[in-house]
C-alpha cells in the first residue's frame, strides 16, 4: 500500500499552515492573549477622561501587533516559501517504508521513526519531522486516495500525536 500526490502548494495553503503552526503554539496563544488585552486597554483608555495619548496608541498598536501585523508578516513569508518552491512540484510517496520526497533532481526521505506528528485540518495534510518542519499535503491531491493514507499512517507510524480527519 502506497499513496502517490503531486503537490503544487499555492499561497493560500501555505499561508493556512503558517497560520495553524503560529498560533496553535504557546507563542502564538499568548500573543493573541496580550493583543485582546491590548484592545481592551485601549477601549478602557477610551473612556477615561485625560488619558494619555501615547498610552492609546501604544495599546492599539499592541492590539495590532498579533491579529493585523503578524498574518499580514505570516503571508508575506507564504508567498515567498511558494515562490522559492515553485520550479517543479513536490512528488510524496507514502508507503509502509515512510515518505519519500522527490522535486526535480532532488530528493529525500523520512522514515516513520521520524515523524513526530501527523495531524490534517479541512484541506491539509500535515507530517512533522521536528517542531518547526513539516511535510504539507493538500487533501485535493490526495484526491481518493485518503483512505489509503490513513490505513498507511495508522499500521506504520509511532508518532505520539496522529489525528487525520
Amino acid at each position: 500500500m502506497e499513496v502517490k500526490a503531486s503537490v503544487q502548494l499555492t499561497v493560500k495553503q501555505m499561508y493556512e499552515f503558517l497560520m495553524l503552526h503560529t498560533y496553535s503554539a504557546t507563542s502564538g496563544l499568548i500573543g493573541l492573549v496580550l493583543s485582546i488585552g491590548g484592545y481592551i486597554g485601549f477601549f478602557y483608555m477610551l473612556q477615561m477622561e485625560g488619558a494619555n495619548p501615547m498610552y492609546i496608541v501604544m495599546l492599539f498598536a499592541t492590539g495590532m501587533l498579533f491579529t493585523v501585523v503578524q498574518p499580514f508578516m505570516i503571508y508575506r513569508n507564504a508567498k515567498k516559501q511558494v515562490k522559492a518552491y515553485e520550479e517543479a512540484p513536490m512528488e510524496y510517496t507514502v508507503s509502509k517504508r515512510g515518505i519519500d520526497v522527490k522535486q526535480s533532481e532532488k530528493t529525500g526521505f523520512s522514515s516513520w521513526d521520524e515523524i513526530t506528528k501527523v495531524t490534517s485540518t479541512k484541506r491539509l495534510v500535515m507530517f512533522y519531522t521536528s517542531r518547526v518542519h513539516a511535510y504539507v499535503i493538500p487533501k485535493e491531491d490526495i484526491g481518493d486516495q485518503m483512505d489509503t493514507l490513513k490505513a498507511v499512517v495508522k499500521e506504520n507510524c509511532y508518532a505520539g500525536f496522529i489525528k487525520i480527519k
